[in-house]
């Protein structure tokens, strides 16, 4: 772009007929934010099966003999929801 009179762009002047400098890209990464793979419903309605396995998995002994009741506020703890 060809400048049609004195202008300031970007912090430099450039006077008529100079040509302007295009702008300097500046890349921006934005971070990479891990979802949790379970929220609080998800633990809330699952079924007494699938909460003993996950129980096992995250590490809670006695999962097995437990119920569904035991298990949800202890994996709603363990998993930080």
């Amino acid at each position: 772009m060809v400048a049609t009179h004195s202008i300031k762009v970007n912090g430099q002047w450039y006077k008529a007929g100079e040509e302007i400098a295009p702008a300097p890209v500046i890349k921006i990464e934005a971070p990479v934010i891990e979802k949790p793979k379970y929220t609080r419903k998800d633990i809330t309605f699952m079924r007494v099966d699938d909460l003993r396995k996950l129980a096992e998995e995250q590490g809670i002994e006695d999962a097995e003999e437990m119920t569904g009741t035991a298990l949800k506020p202890l994996l709603i703890e363990k998993l930080g929801l």
